[in-house]
C-alpha cells in the first residue's frame, strides 16, 4: 500500500489478497477478477468465434490478449491481468496472435495511455503522486515486456509493425517501440493486388496517416541511403 495526497494506494496485487469478513475467507477480489475475466473474455472471443473458432470457449481463452483486444478496457484492468498473468505475454492465442499483435491491431488502443503503478514501494513510503506513476501507451509497454513478439508475424502472417500502422497508430503510440524492437521489418511489406506496400506508404494512407511516422520510417529504410550515395557523385 502507498500514499499518495493523504490517501491510500493499494497496489492491484494487495487488493487480491485482502479477504472478505464472512466464515467463508473468500477473497472478495479475487471473485471479482474470475467474473470479470469471464466477461471479458467472453466479449473478446465469442465475437472472434463466430467467424474464425466456433469450437473454443470463453472459458479457456487467454485473459491478457482479451484485454487488450476488447474495445476500450479499463486501464487498470489491463494491467491487472497482466500483473497475475505474466506469462500470457510470451504465449499465443487460438489464432495465434501475441498480446502485441491484437493490441497493435486495436483502434481504440489509438490515442490512449496507462498508468503503471511501481509496486516496490511499501505501505509506510509516502511519495509524490508523479513519481509513483508515468504514462506510457499500452503498445510500448507490450513491447517492453516481451519484445521478442516484435519479430513474429502474427496468425495470419502480419508483423506487429505492420498491424501498428494500419491500425492507425502513430509514431510514439507505440510504432517507434516496436521499430526499435525489430528494426529489419521496416523492409518487410505488405501484398496488396499484388503491390509490394511497405509500412512507410501504410503509414501515409488514410485518414489516420501521420507525417511523423512516414519520415520516421523513411529514415530507416535502408533504400534512402543508396539515393543520397547517388545524389552525391
Amino acid at each position: 500500500m502507498n500514499t499518495i495526497s493523504g490517501r491510500r494506494c493499494y497496489s492491484r496485487l494487495d487488493l487480491l489478497r485482502m479477504k472478505s469478513n464472512n466464515a467463508g475467507g473468500i477473497h472478495i477480489l479475487e471473485v471479482f477478477w474470475e467474473k470479470a475475466s469471464i466477461l471479458i473474455k467472453a466479449a473478446y472471443y465469442e465475437s472472434n468465434n463466430k467467424q474464425d473458432n466456433p469450437t473454443l470457449g470463453c472459458n479457456i481463452g487467454y485473459v491478457v490478449h482479451a484485454c487488450v483486444g476488447v474495445e476500450n478496457c479499463p486501464s487498470n484492468i489491463i494491467q491487472l491481468a497482466m500483473k497475475l498473468h505474466p506469462e500470457q505475454l510470451c504465449e499465443t492465442d487460438a489464432w495465434e496472435n501475441y498480446p502485441l499483435h491484437i493490441a497493435a491491431s486495436n483502434r481504440t488502443l489509438n490515442g490512449r495511455e496507462i498508468c503503471l503503478c511501481d509496486e516496490k514501494f511499501t505501505s509506510t513510503t509516502s511519495i509524490p503522486a508523479n513519481s509513483l506513476s508515468e504514462q506510457e501507451n499500452l503498445v510500448s509497454r507490450l513491447v517492453q515486456l516481451y519484445p521478442s513478439a516484435a519479430k513474429k508475424p502474427s496468425g495470419k502472417g502480419m508483423m506487429p509493425l505492420q498491424l501498428a500502422v494500419i491500425s492507425g497508430k502513430k509514431w510514439h503510440e507505440g510504432v517507434c517501440s516496436i521499430l526499435k524492437a525489430a528494426v529489419d521489418i521496416v523492409m518487410q511489406p505488405v501484398m496488396c493486388n499484388g503491390t509490394r506496400i511497405y509500412p512507410f506508404m501504410l503509414a501515409a494512407v488514410g485518414d489516420t496517416s501521420c507525417l511523423t511516422t512516414v519520415y520516421e520510417l523513411l529514415r530507416h529504410y535502408p533504400e534512402l541511403r543508396r539515393f543520397e550515395t547517388s545524389a552525391n557523385v
